[in-house]
C-alpha cells in the first residue's frame, strides 16, 4: 500500500474505521493515534454514509465492519470503497467462510476477526 502523500509530514497511511457500535471506533481510534503513528485516523463512523459523506474520504485503508445497521451490502460498500481508492479490511465478529469468501471475492484485501488483537490490523 503505497502513502497517500510521500510529502505530507503526517503519519503515512490514512485510515478510516466504519463500525456501528460508537464503543469500538472510539477504541480502534484511540489505540492507533496511541500505538501505531504510521497511521493518521482521518474518519471515523458508525454509518456507511457518514464515512462516505466524510470531508476526510476517501483513505488509504478503511477498517470496516462486516455487518453495519444499514441495507447497503458488504459487496457494494468494498467495491465503493476500492473504487475511490481506498483499500478494505473487514473487520467482523462473524468469522464464518462464506462471509470471508464474499468480502474477499468484492475486493476486500483482508478478513480480520474482531477477536484477535489490534497489533494484527496494523500487521
Amino acid at each position: 500500500m503505497a502513502p497517500s502523500d510521500a510529502s505530507d509530514t503526517s503519519a503515512p497511511y490514512r485510515l478510516a474505521i466504519l463500525d456501528d457500535h460508537g464503543l469500538i471506533v472510539d477504541s480502534l481510534a484511540r489505540w492507533f493515534g496511541d500505538l501505531a503513528p504510521e497511521f493518521d485516523v482521518a474518519v471515523t463512523a458508525t454509518s456507511w454514509i457518514g464515512l462516505v459523506r466524510a470531508p476526510g474520504f476517501p483513505v488509504d485503508l478503511v477498517l470496516m465492519d462486516l455487518q453495519l445497521g444499514d441495507t447497503v451490502s458488504i459487496e457494494a460498500r468494498i467495491r465503493a470503497c476500492r473504487a475511490a481508492g481506498a483499500k478494505v479490511l473487514v473487520v467482523t465478529a462473524l468469522d464464518d467462510d462464506q462471509s470471508r469468501e464474499r468480502c474477499l471475492a468484492a475486493g476486500a484485501a483482508g478478513f480480520v476477526p474482531k477477536t484477535l488483537h489490534a497489533d494484527v490490523l496494523v500487521d
